[in-house]
């Protein structure tokens, strides 16, 4: 990705570059909310059935549809526009910030001042390929959005599925210490 895909700061230098080699679409928190969505499907589908048993299609039929469809997301649908959105997203580390530019269903960009950024956690795969995460994804956060720089859903700021991600580290280390 070149540098004129974004509109840098006045003087910001870009240092790194990168797109995800690999496409993670399950995290650490999908270990709480995978089994949180079937659970959720299937009392879903025991009211619509039970529903439609007892009164036939009527009143009581429309929310467990509606929640039989939030349910279909929460398993499968968040997984595939996590991938899709994976796929159309760039990283940039410049002198100042670090930036992610992707998503779905419309591009966005997303940055973070390096000084403001957690310390940083690697995960390394076997073929060389992993994450940066700029602070702890965890339950608590899930729901008092206590942690810093985080979505109201935990999710820490996350450089996913690059090639070599102790080098990005190093590279954004490297530019914290020199602000």
């Amino acid at each position: 990705m070149s540098s004129g895909e974004f509109d840098p700061l006045p003087g910001e230098r870009v240092l790194w570059s990168g797109v995800p080699k690999r496409f993670p679409i399950f995290t650490p928190m999908d270990r709480v909310l995978v089994p949180f969505s079937v659970l959720w499907c299937g009392f879903a589908i025991f009211w619509t059935i039970n529903a439609v048993g007892m009164a036939g299609v009527g009143l009581f039929t429309l929310p467990g549809m509606l929640f039989i469809v939030i349910g279909l997301y929460l398993v499968v649908g968040r997984l595939i526009v996590r991938a899709v959105g994976l796929r159309r997203t760039h990283y940039v580390v410049t002198d100042q910030r670090v930036i992610i530019i992707g998503g779905f269903p419309r591009m966005r960009e997303r940055s973070s001042y390096l000084s403001e950024l957690s310390p940083p956690v690697v995960a390394v795969r076997a073929d060389g390929t992993g994450s940066i995460e700029f602070g702890e994804q965890n339950l608590l956060a899930m729901f008092s959005n206590t942690g810093r720089r985080q979505n109201p859903w935990g999710e820490p700021f996350t450089l996913r599925g690059i090639e070599d991600p102790r080098s990005v580290r190093d590279i954004i280390a490297t530019a914290r210490a020199g602000r």
